[in-house]
């Protein structure tokens, strides 16, 4: 039990932090902390309470290997979806599943020559139509990650019951720099707008609109969401991408051979100065472990 709901901690654990962090708004890298009093800060007001989501949540790594007389059919016809945002290890995530013998599609945006991305234009806060236009790649592939699954799984959910769900947590703050590097002042395509949509109701058409405390308040109620989503249920799973027994736990949660979780485009760990004065504060809280 010691080593149970430990990424749940995490979780809640960046909540605090994020809360006791005084936000300017800006996005830039070298955004400095500023002493503005808690109740004038920033932050979204659809952030609060989650971290009551996340101490609500009884979930169990162990638990998940334990199924339910529904999750016993053949592996070809068991649908999985990869519900991390993008930049949360999905590469390594899509390899993991390909290795383990799935047919896996990563970044479901052309299949038979048509592209279903450009089809998701103006659709972008339209969950149902977003699977419905997906729904041929949904039909032929058992594993999917990366935009737009993880903002429409709650649809997904409905229309293949049945399914699993994985999820890869990751530093919020590595998160950040990640992504800034990723979209850096490129329009965000379709797929990535379906994500940042559901939780940025300014709708940015490129990241760098978005400010760095409402990137990270968004990551963080993106897993509060999902925990508070699947609570109870055994057909979710939440890892950390830097759980040395993290292969170990997928493997068991889909009932494959254990095999080592592969580590695929990670940055090195150079942080920017922005990032550098977040982990200074998360260790002035006692939070930080070397």
């Amino acid at each position: 039990m010691m080593r149970t709901r430990t990424t749940t901690r995490n979780v809640e654990k960046h909540l605090d932090v994020l809360r006791s962090l005084s936000w300017t708004g800006a996005a830039a890298p070298n955004a400095s902390i500023a002493s503005t009093p808690p109740q004038t800060r920033t932050l979204p007001t659809s952030t609060r309470g989650l971290s009551h989501f996340c101490r609500r949540t009884t979930f169990d790594h162990d638990n998940c290997a334990k199924k339910s007389p529904d999750f016993y059919r053949s592996l070809s016809h068991l649908k999985i979806f990869v519900t991390s945002l993008h930049r949360c290890g999905t590469q390594s995530m899509d390899l993991f599943l390909q290795q383990s013998g799935f047919r896996t599609c990563h970044w479901p945006a052309h299949y038979n020559q048509i592209d279903y991305q450009s089809r998701v234009a103006d659709l972008e806060d339209q969950p149902d139509r977003v699977v419905d236009i997906l729904r041929p790649m949904l039909e032929v592939f058992d594993a999917f990650s990366d935009v737009p699954i993880p903002a429409i799984y709650p649809t997904l959910d409905k229309a293949y019951p049945g399914s699993k769900f994985i999820a890869a947590y990751r530093n919020p703050f590595d998160w950040y720099r990640s992504v800034r590097r990723h979209c850096a002042k490129r329009p965000l395509d379709p797929y990535e707008r379906v994500q940042y949509w559901r939780y940025l109701t300014d709708r940015p058409t490129h990241l760098d609109e978005v400010s760095a405390d409402h990137l990270v308040a968004m990551f963080l109620r993106h897993y509060a969401e999902m925990l508070a989503y699947f609570d109870g249920r055994q057909d979710f799973l939440l890892v950390d991408v830097n759980d040395l027994d993290c292969g170990a736990k997928i493997a068991r949660f889909l009932g494959t051979s254990p095999r080592k979780f592969p580590h695929v485009d990670r940055y090195s760990s150079g942080a920017t100065e922005f990032i550098s004065k977040f982990k200074l504060k998360w260790a002035s809280l006692g939070r930080l472990k070397n």
